[in-house]
């Protein structure tokens, strides 16, 4: 798979993906991802999920860390500062950490 970069100075224009393109974008503050047109695919750094965005959709990405921003087809995307585009289709945050274990818990008494 070959991916490219996304440099936060492309933030705010159109850009043209291939179908098959690529690009990683290192999330260090919430971003917005919209499909102009085409179909595009996300997937985020430590989150099991895939999502799809269709020719109009919008994502914000709120966590920290990378994303990869595919198109499945000839598309064309922005991505912006996430408060450039309140009303996202989808809104990826931060994931919960897992429950702590805690080791040697005395019994109750009286169980």
């Amino acid at each position: 798979m070959n991916i490219q970069v996304l440099q936060s100075d492309s933030f705010g224009r159109e850009l043209s993906l291939s179908a098959g393109d690529n690009r990683t974008v290192d999330v260090r503050q919430p971003i917005s991802v919209h499909c102009a047109s085409g179909m595009l695919w996300v997937t985020v750094e430590g989150d099991s999920r895939d999502f799809f965005l269709r020719a109009g959709q919008t994502m914000n990405l709120v966590m920290h860390g990378k994303a990869i921003i595919g198109a499945e087809r000839n598309s064309t995307i922005t991505v912006e500062l996430a408060g450039a585009r309140a009303n996202a289709d989808w809104t990826v945050d931060p994931l919960p950490l897992p429950n702590p274990v805690i080791f040697n818990q005395p019994a109750l008494s009286g169980a």
